[in-house]
């Protein structure tokens, strides 16, 4: 971090509040589940300045992250939470390439 940011372990509990208020209804698990099948998981293995678009945190060595279909990259825990609130696109944050695959319907929300 570079001191412009709050860290990843301060934004992950404000973004669990959010998506847990009564207002954010879970999605169904298999969403998640659909999301992770479509990218790629990974533990980083250098710092290259790349930032997480949902928390904007800098992806660091160690780190584990999805490389999504559009080849943006995200922390794992972040894309689990994110992709886990109801009405949240199953598509990139950044780009917005759909990540609903198959088993989805073409709004991108389960069954």
């Amino acid at each position: 971090d570079d001191g412009g940011g709050a860290a990843l372990s301060d934004v992950l509990p404000r973004l669990a509040a959010a998506t847990n208020s009564p207002k954010a209804t879970r999605r169904h698990p298999r969403a998640v589940r659909a999301v992770a099948w479509a990218c790629h998981e990974h533990e980083l293995t250098k710092d290259d300045g790349e930032d997480c678009p949902i928390c904007v945190n800098s992806l660091s060595c160690g780190q584990v992250a999805w490389t999504l279909l559009c080849f943006h990259r995200v922390h794992r825990p972040c894309a689990e939470q994110y992709y886990g609130t109801r009405g949240v696109k199953l598509a990139c944050p950044v780009c917005r390439c759909s990540l609903a695959g198959d088993a989805t319907h073409a709004s991108g929300q389960w069954a």
